[in-house]
């Protein structure tokens, strides 16, 4: 019966000693899940960071190609964006290019060309500015194909528009007015309705529209025609 009293001791240390293994598991338990949640934060803050390092639009980072943007599936918060970084490539890079002599500054209500702007655009990139690009071959596909390509684009497209820049050709390139473009992109990303679509902006005071290109001389009569001048 003496050993009775030292088996109840041993066991009631045995239980204590369990019982701060558990509280120390329970510990541990919430301290893991503490950290999965300041993982997933953390996480959530890098995610932030690169998001104001490498707006959309804004070009790859470095090792990365530029990623391929749709005008047609763009979402309502990345459309301003884009439309302005293209608005700042077309500035200082198409601006060097006989391309901008055909440029309006309409350019971004027509959202064909918009797209071949946003596809030549990112060709550029991967020539001039990706480590891992196609090297001079990309650059020569870039000046010699796209290029030519995106000029009869825009011809083509800005045709008939007349919301255009000062004569002549040495003028500064045509920039688009900002607000307008910003709220233009919000209603392509959005709506897209004929009836709510923005108005141009109106053109500002004294700056005189672009002069249509002359036509074709009317056919001169023969001289042996009686009606002939």
């Amino acid at each position: 019966m003496a050993d009775r009293p030292d088996s109840l001791a041993r066991l009631r240390a045995d239980l204590a000693r369990l019982g701060g293994q558990v509280q120390q598991l329970q510990a541990a338990v919430a301290a893991t899940t503490e950290l999965a949640g300041a993982i997933d934060d953390l996480g959530t803050r890098v995610e932030r960071l690169a998001d104001q390092l490498d707006p959309p639009g804004a070009g790859p980072a470095v090792g990365r190609p530029p990623e391929v943007t749709s005008w047609l599936d763009i979402r309502p918060e990345r459309a301003p964006a884009a439309l302005a970084d293209l608005a700042r490539w077309i500035a200082t890079v198409l601006a060097y290019h006989r391309v901008v002599d055909h440029l309006q500054p309409c350019w971004y209500r027509h959202p064909g060309l918009v797209q071949v702007l946003l596809d030549v655009r990112a060709a550029w990139l991967v020539a001039y500015r990706e480590p891992a690009g196609g090297g001079v071959p990309a650059a020569l596909d870039w000046s010699q194909r796209h290029l030519p390509h995106l000029e009869r684009q825009v011809q083509e497209a800005l045709g008939r528009c007349s919301d255009g820049r000062h004569e002549p050709a040495a003028a500064p390139v045509p920039i688009a007015d900002e607000p307008a473009l910003h709220g233009y992109a919000l209603w392509w990303a959005t709506d897209r309705r004929p009836a709510t679509e923005p108005a141009p902006p109106a053109p500002a005071p004294g700056v005189p529209r672009p002069r249509k290109a002359p036509g074709p001389e009317p056919a001169r009569r023969p001289a042996s025609d009686p009606g002939a001048v």
